[in-house]
């Protein structure tokens, strides 16, 4: 009987602790390739602070939520019989360090009326040096969504702020890394969604 009334408190500390998380609101869903592996994120258009990846892991489906602004990632498995429930796992530091570096975008020349254009995206270090540079191929879009490219594939550069000259689009990219490997990515699919997931705070 009294592990009985301690089990009832504990899930009702729990629901409580749920009831007063955290929402993250989702409009985006993004398919992507990376390094010949396919991944899937979940965006907010108009805010970058925060974003979630799905993968497989084992038997089970694993959602991780990374909050830019507290440095906190959640982990979160998607119910086998319902795949919309998530349930909350565990709550980890987000270890991000902002580096002083600086970006540069360069357009090549295009047609007004084409579709697609190219722009060369560069990082600098302290010292001025560039230590990295990718060719984007870039659709232009009413709001900036380079964030959706930036936060899936640009782990070092994560926290970090990054002013494109206009609003695009990332549909496909190739280069070499702060880390000097060569990295590659493609855009497969963008879904516009309205996904709302609470953890607890």
């Amino acid at each position: 009987m009294k592990a009985l009334k301690v089990l009832s408190f504990l899930l009702v500390c729990v629901v409580t602790h749920m009831s007063y998380g955290q929402d993250y609101t989702f409009d985006k869903k993004v398919t992507s390739k990376f390094l010949g592996h396919t991944r899937v994120f979940f965006f907010n258009s108009k805010d970058d602070s925060f974003f979630m990846e799905v993968s497989n892991r084992e038997e089970l489906v694993v959602s991780r939520i990374f909050d830019l602004k507290i440095k906190q990632q959640y982990y979160l498995y998607e119910n086998p019989v319902d795949s919309q429930k998530l349930t909350y796992l565990k709550t980890d530091s987000l270890l991000s360090k902002v580096r002083n570096y600086t970006f540069e975008f360069v357009e090549s020349k295009s047609d007004n009326d084409a579709e697609t254009s190219e722009v060369i995206f560069k990082i600098f270090n302290a010292e001025n040096k560039r230590i990295a540079k990718y060719k984007l191929t870039v659709k232009k879009a009413d709001q900036s969504l380079f964030h959706l490219y930036k936060l899936s594939t640009l782990e070092t550069l994560l926290g970090m702020e990054i002013k494109p000259p206009f609003n695009f689009i990332v549909l496909k990219a190739k280069g070499t890394n702060t880390h000097g490997n060569s990295t590659k990515y493609l855009l497969e699919s963008i879904e516009n969604i309205n996904k709302t997931i609470k953890v607890p705070r």
